[in-house]
């Protein structure tokens, strides 16, 4: 969600290629941008103490969920941002899917 979060600042601010200083200062503006980092900062919190707990390998691998999640919520919920599914990033998603699959079952 951060990154959804810090897409739509980076869309909502407007890049003025020779002052870019002033892009920055839009962003800092943007409420989008402060939500981004904080979901970042929660994440960030929320993965220390999963690592904590589980073994490095299993945390890593479950964090790809990440990329099922961004996809799905790129394209159902942020409409703006054009995202289009094709037949590749389908079977990307299903990889990763089955892939956290076999590292989860590894663990059992």
């Amino acid at each position: 969600m951060g990154q959804l979060s810090l897409k739509k600042s980076a869309l909502q601010t407007q890049i003025i290629y020779d002052k870019i200083f002033y892009y920055f200062i839009g962003l800092l503006k943007n409420p989008y941008a402060w939500i981004g980092i904080l979901l970042y900062g929660l994440s960030f919190a929320v993965y220390m103490v999963a690592l904590k707990n589980v073994k490095l390998s299993f945390a890593r691998s479950f964090s790809a969920l990440s990329y099922i999640i961004v996809i799905i919520l790129s394209i159902l919920i942020f409409k703006d941002f054009k995202d289009q599914i094709n037949i590749f990033a389908v079977i990307g998603i299903i990889l990763i899917a089955v892939g956290i699959l076999f590292v989860g079952f590894g663990y059992k």
